[in-house]
């Protein structure tokens, strides 16, 4: 009988924390950087049971999993929590999909999401951009961040990056 070490086992899992990441890049219409961000977010308790039951291998027909496609921004202020469902104030018509299909990282361990604002985009266009949040096709927010505040300009794309995964 092979004896475990419990509490190496339980610090080995304690090291490994769902975590995310976004990367904000506003260019100009030659693709010249003009700025950058980059903040973290909180997971949501709303989409940690979804997570486990995917791990778990649950899920059926009757039972589908959501998977995120979309993105929106908002300008509320609020610091994110665990507990948030929804953006304190999302900016009508910031919703969109995903611009390219979900990159997973060579570790296996992380899942990056791209979204793309075009040059001209009226509904962000001169916006007092403050939260952005991930929402599955259902509509389930998934993580939500701060960002401080950026103002997405006409003439400028507007690229996010957004990164989850566990720290290795």
């Amino acid at each position: 009988m092979k004896v475990v070490n419990k509490e190496a086992t339980l610090g080995l899992c304690k090291d490994q924390k769902l975590v995310g990441r976004v990367h904000i890049v506003a260019k100009d219409a030659n693709g010249n950087i003009v700025d950058t961000n980059n903040v973290t977010n909180n997971i949501v308790l709303g989409i940690r049971t979804p997570i486990i039951k995917l791990l778990g291998g649950w899920g059926t027909a009757q039972d589908e999993l959501p998977f995120v496609r979309q993105i929106a921004l908002g300008t509320g202020a609020t610091p994110a929590t665990i507990l948030d469902t929804k953006l304190e104030a999302e900016v009508e018509g910031s919703r969109k999909l995903t611009a390219t299909t979900p990159t997973i990282s060579s570790d296996g361990l992380s899942l990056t999401f791209s979204f793309l604002y075009d040059m001209v985009d009226e509904a962000v266009d001169n916006k007092d951009i403050k939260e952005m949040a991930l929402f599955t096709t259902d509509g389930t927010m998934i993580a939500r961040t701060t960002i401080g505040l950026w103002r997405k300009t006409t003439g400028l794309y507007f690229e996010i990056y957004w990164t989850i995964g566990y720290a290795a």
